[in-house]
């Protein structure tokens, strides 16, 4: 395994470690949107357990299941001050 860089065609930056496949925590800078720190799946998708920083300082930590807030977890929601903790289900909030 190696230490690497990749830029996919939305021009998100992925750093981390790849064996053929990428191994692992990822720092991802996602130049309009925000920046990640956690896994992520073959196809570059946040998968597995990850950190979200959007750019209007909204924040989510816990599961992700192909780029959607899928499992436990916690978001803070910035405009209006407040967080949800609990359960997601494809990228929304179920239950506490």
């Amino acid at each position: 395994s190696t230490n690497g860089m990749f830029q996919n065609d939305d021009n998100a930056t992925f750093i981390g470690q790849f064996d053929k496949d990428p191994i692992g925590n990822f720092s991802v800078v996602y130049p309009n949107d925000g920046n990640y720190t956690g896994e992520v799946n073959d196809d570059f998708e946040r998968n597995g357990f990850g950190t979200m920083n959007w750019l209007n300082g909204d924040r989510y930590e816990g599961e992700w299941v192909k780029d959607k807030k899928h499992g436990h977890g916690k978001f803070f929601n910035a405009q209006k001050n407040n967080s949800f903790v609990g359960t997601f289900a494809k990228g929304m909030f179920v239950h506490a």
